[in-house]
């Protein structure tokens, strides 16, 4: 009787997960929301922990969400642009955790990164969303007939962070100026499947982190400190693409210039090279990827030395990216330095006179200087520094 009690309770919460699996709205200041799986004896079909049937993972996104009845090689509305799935298979695993079962994350995302539909949908172990909030997360737990009573749930945070441009821009800045969630315990019937799904609409800015962290808890005469028997835990990364950013440049070759004094009594000359690291911006006219290789295509590129006077020495010009084969990113730049100068206008070299009569004779004037150089990501720029420090 009481069997019977317990397996009607646990049906009566699969129909209710069902009609409204995504009823846990964000709580807290965090953003966090909270997905529950349900007990189920329908086969998902999805595959198993070791591999993924996107389209029957899509089909199965939807059947749970209500979305959709086909979501596969299209994007109806609903359905994700990316979809996160962990299935946990958990065939020799047991309750109290001493046989952990096997847990596996993919994602579903587009042929083409820079694309948001699923026209060819891929599944693989990726951790990059290119800058979407439409995403959502599908679990499903398989095998779970051997476990006599288990909770498993899920917490989903969307935590903003700083762009790689934001990020480059403050460490170049440096260089120059010196959980929670609800619980529900159920006892497990002989079936075989828990599953659960929900669109992840706490992602309110971009770019973030989205942090998934489920657990699987042991109810039956648990203590309230009970750990889970078993965690999953997955970060993705989901910034897209970008317009610009900020390097450090390196000249090949100095600049030169003539320089006057009156050290002497008489106007004398002298050639000055001097080689200035530069902080660079780029302006990119095509949406580019700044986690992965440099692109090849030109950027315009523009900055100022990191020395010395930088209202002097403007720059301006194109850099191109290449990687392979050197183990980090690099770009070749080329360009006008367009360099202030101080020369007399009435002295000739060899002339009398004082250093106040010098300095009132010169005058200003811009000389345009080729430069050309190679610039390095902030990150590997300040890690060099720190390993030239420490040898």
């Amino acid at each position: 009787m009481l069997l019977a009690s317990i397996l009607s309770a646990v049906a009566v919460f699969s129909a209710a997960a069902n009609d409204n699996p995504a009823s846990s709205q964000p709580v807290g200041d965090n953003g966090q929301i909270v997905l529950a799986l349900h007990v189920t004896s329908v086969n998902p079909g999805i595959g198993n922990s070791a591999s993924l049937d996107p389209n029957a993972a899509l089909t199965e996104y939807a059947s749970l969400t209500s979305t959709s009845n086909v979501c596969k090689t299209t994007t109806p509305s609903g359905c994700p642009a990316y979809l996160i799935v962990n299935v946990v298979d958990w065939s020799g695993a047991t309750a109290n955790g001493s046989n952990a079962p096997q847990s596996r994350w993919f994602l579903v995302h587009p042929a083409n990164n820079r694309s948001t539909a699923l026209l060819k949908p891929l599944s693989d172990g990726s951790l990059r969303i290119f800058g979407s909030k439409n995403v959502g997360f599908l679990a499903v737990h398989l095998g779970i007939s051997s476990i006599p009573s288990m909770d498993v749930r899920y917490t989903i945070e969307s935590n903003a962070k700083k762009s790689v441009q934001e990020t480059d821009a403050l460490s170049l800045f440096d260089l120059i100026v010196g959980k929670g969630g609800g619980t529900l315990a159920r006892a497990l019937a002989a079936s075989q499947y828990m599953v659960g799904a929900r669109a992840i609409t706490n992602i309110l800015k971009l770019p973030s982190d989205v942090v998934i962290t489920g657990g699987a808890y042991p109810v039956a005469g648990a203590a309230p400190d009970q750990k889970p028997a078993a965690t999953f835990s997955q970060t993705y990364d989901n910034e897209g693409f970008a317009h610009w950013d900020v390097s450090v440049g390196i000249p090949v070759k100095s600049v030169s210039e003539v320089q006057y004094n009156s050290t002497d009594g008489s106007v004398q000359d002298k050639t000055v090279s001097k080689v200035n690291a530069y902080g660079l911006f780029h302006w990119y006219p095509y949406p580019v990827d700044l986690k992965a290789d440099y692109p090849w295509m030109p950027s315009i590129v523009a900055g100022l030395p990191l020395s010395g006077k930088p209202l002097n020495k403007p720059f301006a010009g194109l850099a191109m990216g290449f990687r392979k084969p050197l183990p980090f990113r690099v770009n070749v730049f080329a360009g006008i330095v367009f360099n202030k100068v101080f020369a007399p206008t009435t002295l000739t070299t060899g002339s009398p006179a004082t250093p106040g009569e010098l300095n009132n004779d010169l005058a200003s004037h811009r000389v345009k200087k080729l430069l050309v150089g190679i610039d390095i990501p902030i990150p590997q720029f300040i890690k060099a520094i720190s390993n030239s420090k420490s040898n």
